[in-house]
């Protein structure tokens, strides 16, 4: 069994890995340009700000949309994990951002944040 979502969802487990974008929120804008992330994950790009989508089912039987944004040399700013929000999982829905226990804490990209949303 794959680890669990987060510590701070301790009975979400991935339970299919899609790796894939579709969602069924709305539309990307044309000012965000395509490319092609690690993993085939499909992503976005927009003054110098990248994001990566994926959906994942879990074992609480709902798919997750999981929003992963980045810049090259420091965090993104509020404004922009607000914006990713509103683009990539909506306005009118919610998002959580998990801050783990030191033990459980993983860090593959330094100037990352991540937003998790149920679909």
């Amino acid at each position: 069994m794959s680890p669990p979502l987060s510590p701070c969802l301790p009975n979400l487990r991935r339970i299919a890995d899609s790796r894939a974008q579709e969602t069924k929120r709305r539309p990307v804008p044309d000012c965000w340009q395509p490319f092609q992330g690690p993993y085939g994950l499909g992503g976005y790009e927009r003054d110098g700000l990248r994001v990566l989508l994926s959906v994942d089912r879990m074992d609480d039987g709902r798919r997750w949309l999981h929003v992963s944004l980045s810049r090259a040399r420091a965090l993104p700013t509020w404004e922009d994990l607000k914006l990713a929000k509103d683009i990539f999982i909506g306005r009118n829905h919610e998002a959580v951002q998990v801050l783990p226990r030191d033990e459980d804490y993983v860090n593959l990209m330094p100037y990352c944040l991540h937003l998790w949303s149920p679909e």
